[in-house]
């Protein structure tokens, strides 16, 4: 039986998402919605690795973090 979680990390993954993002937390699509359900907020995010340059803003997340993925805009003429 698929479920709502099947559908959403196939959505994801479609997306090119590795995950979701949401305020100051996010969660990768091996361990979605750790805190129980998707909130509102939720927005598919990729997973971006700390760097030197950004550890001391990430020190909390050491091996990376979640940003929300942009979606393409169109160009102006």
């Amino acid at each position: 039986m698929i479920t709502v979680k099947d559908i959403l990390i196939e959505r994801l993954k479609q997306l090119g998402a590795d995950g979701l993002h949401c305020h100051d937390c996010g969660c990768g699509l091996n361990d979605l919605t750790p805190c129980g359900a998707a909130q509102l907020g939720c927005v598919a995010a990729r997973h971006v690795k700390t760097t030197p340059e950004s550890h001391a803003m990430y020190a909390e997340y050491p091996d990376g973090y979640y940003v929300p993925l942009l979606e393409a805009q169109p160009c102006a003429d």
